[in-house]
């Protein structure tokens, strides 16, 4: 849904491309202010599931809304405008009360000291899940665009129905199996914290938020300068995946090749992982959060010593379509980038909610994995400059400095990595 959101308010509601952004910006800042909102909740009422519940709940009829709406109010602008802003009100609540309140129970999982030690498989395994779907989206919305895009009426209406019936599917599993997730009183609990411990976690938690927002403003840089760079610099014609039921061409295969690459790694990592535990020698989890930052940091490296005779995006505008095209690298060099890239948030974006989870005073478990998620998404405010780089500096310069920021956040970590740890312990 996200995908076409932006095509969506100005086709069928005849807005403008500013009033389509404004919408589309408050819809996603609603959302990460709701994890928050969400979290307290689920904290104060100590009803995790039921949280989880209900927002499953409010995003399935929220996507229905706006299916419905669509053909049927198409004509009545007024109407159909209220219908998709409640739609869409919808969905950010729902995922609120959802997305962070899932997390905390998978965390609670694990608070039993007979499984603990896998509390960071278990996330890993969590986050291939989430690129299941992210690989399904992708999917699906370039099917329905191939077989319904000439006609936009059912481009948007089929791409909300698929929304909806993907959240009834989510709905429908989670009350099949609700009782086999624990409740806060059914979990083995932690030792109940007095003041002074719950703010050395938080201090804790708050430490590695700030050093992951240095961090993901590089290593975010896949979805904006990287994303230029390949519209710019690399030959997109060359590439082409063909799934049989629907093709992904060009620009549309590095939307989706980020979540595949997570699904094969996954269990190849937890593999190696599981034998250094046999061995009993497994990382810290932030000792491998700061191992996956110097990984991103050599993916910036890789990328480059390919572009390093490439000349910088002032040039291309004194150069003919003809040397542009000649000069062009293969897309396989931006694959090989997006697999290092892969290898690292393996090791980070998984492992950030496990340790959140680890450490979060027992009263505020909804809450502190709402902010991660929001901590998450602060450095996205920021991916602008990084593309002002690219704009004005030697592109091997760019990468550099992305380089550099991704080895400095791993210093960083190493550095807080033993206070960080003590508290976890």
């Amino acid at each position: 849904m996200a995908a076409v959101l932006l095509l969506f308010l100005p086709s069928k509601l005849g807005l403008s491309g500013e009033t389509a952004g404004i919408i589309y910006s408050i819809f996603y800042f609603a959302i990460f202010i709701l994890l928050f909102v969400g979290g307290r909740i689920a904290d104060k009422t100590r009803n995790y599931k039921g949280s989880i519940c209900f927002g499953l709940v409010l995003m399935t009829a929220g996507y229905f809304i706006i299916a419905a709406s669509t053909p049927i109010l198409a004509n009545r602008t007024e109407l159909f405008l209220t219908a998709v802003c409640l739609g869409l009100f919808l969905i950010a609540l729902g995922k609120g009360l959802f997305k962070g309140n899932l997390q905390a129970v998978v965390g609670q999982m694990y608070d039993d000291p007979n499984y603990s030690k896998l509390r960071d498989a278990g996330f890993m395994w969590f986050g291939m899940f989430v690129a299941v779907g992210g690989v399904f989206a992708s999917a699906a919305t370039i099917g329905i665009k191939n077989c319904w895009g000439e006609t936009n009426q059912f481009y948007f209406y089929f791409v909300f129905v698929v929304s909806f019936l993907a959240a009834a599917v989510s709905l429908t599993v989670y009350l099949l199996n609700r009782k086999q997730f624990p409740a806060p009183a059914e979990a083995v609990q932690k030792e109940k914290t007095d003041r002074k411990d719950a703010r050395q976690r938080l201090y804790a938690i708050f430490a590695v938020f700030a050093v992951l927002n240095l961090f993901y403003f590089a290593f975010n840089q896949k979805e904006c300068a990287l994303s230029y760079f390949v519209r710019d610099f690399v030959n997109l014609d060359a590439i082409n995946i063909d799934f049989g039921f629907t093709a992904i061409r060009g620009a549309a295969v590095f939307r989706a090749i980020n979540p595949f690459f997570f699904i094969i790694l996954t269990p190849i990592v937890l593999w190696l992982l599981g034998v250094m535990r046999q061995k009993g020698k497994e990382f810290s989890t932030l000792r491998k959060m700061a191992m996956g930052m110097g990984i991103a940091a050599s993916a910036y490296v890789f990328i480059l010593v390919v572009s390093a005779f490439l000349p910088t995006k002032a040039a291309l505008s004194a150069m003919s379509t003809d040397e542009i095209e000649l000069m062009k690298i293969t897309p396989w060099a931006i694959v090989g980038c997006h697999f290092i890239l892969t290898v690292s948030e393996l090791l980070i974006a998984p492992l950030l909610i496990s340790f959140v989870s680890k450490i979060s005073p027992t009263n505020c478990q909804g809450t502190m994995q709402g902010l991660c998620l929001l901590a998450s998404a602060i450095s996205n405010s920021l991916l602008f400059l990084g593309l002002k780089l690219y704009v004005r500096i030697p592109i091997w310069a760019t990468w550099s400095l992305f380089a550099a920021v991704c080895l400095l956040a791993m210093f960083i970590m190493l550095l807080i990595l033993k206070w960080a740890e003590g508290i976890g312990k």
